[in-house]
């Protein structure tokens, strides 16, 4: 009997428990707790049935536990969450203020969302100081790039030089082996250190390879094009690499931290109030809902995309991210 009349008012009041189960904290009108409002509740529609109050209160409990049930799996999903702790600093700084336009935009006259997005944009002020001129600036992707290029500079001209060595012509032969000595004294792996150590060793090997002898050796067999590949692929990412050094130097990383958390938790208030009301009045909140819920898709579309990319580079010490 108890389980019967369990469902039949779980049905028949859903609707209302789902909107009550928002206020669990503050309570009906701010004053009492959900608790103490769905017993009164249950009491007061039960008065004229036979229950006990131990069972007005297992009656309460199963009610207000079934509710958030059925309806935290819609309240999750309403709006997409922002995972701000994937987000790198200058896609929280682009993600925040795009939403904040939007709010602005569309809800001008609500003085609560106003002063949310006054606060959110103080973050974001404090944040774009404290990037500097990293501030939309990525130098990771370029890096990567860059880097690629001397290594394949590197193995293509070692390998070159190798294949001579084994030459039925003594004088390429010889010019063959010449060069492989000096990538073996480099190291025939120094592509695959770390960005300053790979640097170090690349600039004493095309040092050792701008030797009188060594530039006739490598004309002898044709390796002179791959040389110039080297040297060229070297000084690109050098200038890369110092660009993102001298960058990197005008960070403030104190502030940094700080204008994260207040963006999150200005932002996360934010959001939270245009999901509560997209419920409640979706006519008036619905389509600033639905652009910020693209906005959310769009940037972690990226960071994953980001992410991804990373994760499939082969790592080296000292790949540093920007």
């Amino acid at each position: 009997m108890l389980c019967i009349l369990w469902l039949t008012e779980i049905f028949q009041d859903f609707n209302h428990i789902r909107f009550r189960c928002k206020f669990i904290f503050s309570g009906k009108n701010g004053k009492n707790s959900i608790l103490s409002d769905l017993f009164k509740e249950f009491r007061d529609k039960n008065q004229k049935k036979s229950i006990k109050s131990h069972e007005y209160f297992v009656l309460l409990i199963i009610q207000f536990i079934s509710s958030l049930i059925f309806y935290l799996p819609f309240k999750l999903f309403f709006m997409k969450n922002l995972p701000f702790s994937m987000l790198s600093s200058n896609e929280l700084y682009t993600t925040s203020c795009r939403i904040v336009e939007a709010c602005k935009l569309s809800l001008s006259g609500n003085e609560f969302v106003s002063t949310l997005c006054s606060s959110v944009d103080m973050g974001n002020s404090d944040l774009g100081k404290g990037l500097g001129k990293s501030l939309n600036s990525d130098f990771t992707p370029l890096l990567i790039l860059r880097d690629q290029a001397r290594d394949n500079a590197f193995i293509g001209l070692r390998d070159f030089a190798s294949s001579f060595s084994h030459s039925n012509d003594e004088g390429k032969a010889a010019a063959g082996k010449n060069l492989t000595g000096i990538f073996d004294t480099t190291g025939n792996s120094a592509y695959s250190m770390g960005y300053s150590v790979e640097t170090a060793k690349l600039n004493s090997l095309i040092m050792n390879l701008s030797t009188p002898a060594s530039l006739k050796d490598m004309e002898s067999i044709g390796a002179t094009e791959w040389f110039e590949q080297l040297k060229t692929s070297q000084a690109e990412f050098e200038r890369v690499y110092n660009s993102k050094i001298d960058t990197e130097s005008a960070i403030d990383l104190p502030l940094i931290k700080d204008a994260r958390d207040r963006i999150t938790k200005y932002l996360k208030a934010l959001l939270s109030y245009i999901d509560i009301n997209a419920e409640l009045d979706p006519v008036k909140y619905g389509p600033v809902s639905d652009k910020i819920d693209e906005m959310i898709t769009e940037i972690v579309a990226i960071a994953r995309a980001r992410k991804t990319r990373k994760g499939n580079v082969p790592k080296k010490s000292e790949k540093a991210t920007v």
